[in-house]
């Protein structure tokens, strides 16, 4: 499910609400925070907001994902059902190893232009582009960092607030539609395996001044 809406529209808000839906069906939830902040300021007020209005104990655990060792830890480390996991990814890089997708950023070196007499540079043109080049691909979601999480906690319901805000990072400076064209289908083909491996419902945030194509 994709929701799009102008800034200050409550789309997070009515995210959140979403959830409550599958804590009554006894499953967990997991936010993407691709902003950063959400589950430091916003969530908790909201979930205690929430668990009082439908009369239910949210508890709220933090995911701390080491991108580099692709594991993760939780706190508080034993959550029990109803409970919204809060991720942090605000870089592409980190939420495609969180998928499974072990990569790393390049940055094209822009071209040189010397004066022909005297060989010193006088002017440059291009340069920063930005490439996904993989290391590893999980091709079995259950086996990535994400994957374990949602199958050893009853996770059916993921919300990725937002899609937009990683994927910004192509179109600064340089445009480099291709470089975010690789990241987009890298990351939305697992959110699909995720979907039809774990009968999970994605709820994702786009922002409405951006193009989400």
């Amino acid at each position: 499910v994709g929701m799009f809406g102008l800034p200050a529209t409550n789309k997070s808000m009515l995210a959140m609400q979403l959830a409550f839906t599958f804590f009554g069906l006894e499953s967990n939830a997991l936010l993407v925070d691709t902003e950063g902040g959400a589950g430091v300021h916003s969530l908790p007020k909201w979930i205690e907001t929430l668990s009082k209005r439908y009369k239910t104990d949210v508890q709220i655990c933090e995911v701390k994902f080491d991108y580099e060792k692709m594991t993760f830890t939780l706190d508080p480390p034993n959550p029990k059902t109803p409970t919204f996991f809060v991720v942090d990814l605000r870089l592409i890089h980190k939420i495609l190893h969180f998928h499974g997708i072990q990569c790393h950023l390049e940055i094209s070196e822009p071209q040189l232009k010397k004066d022909r007499k005297t060989g010193e540079v006088i002017d440059e043109e291009g340069g920063g582009r930005i490439q996904i080049r993989l290391k590893s691909f999980e091709d079995n979601i259950k086996k990535a960092p994400i994957g374990q999480l949602l199958a050893k906690y009853g996770i059916k319901y993921i919300i990725y607030d937002s899609i937009t805000n990683p994927l910004e990072l192509f179109v600064s400076g340089q445009l480099n539609f291709p470089g975010r064209d690789d990241a987009q289908g890298l990351w939305f083909q697992q959110i699909q395996e995720i979907a039809q491996e774990f009968n999970a419902t994605i709820m994702g945030i786009f922002h409405n001044s951006k193009d989400p194509t």
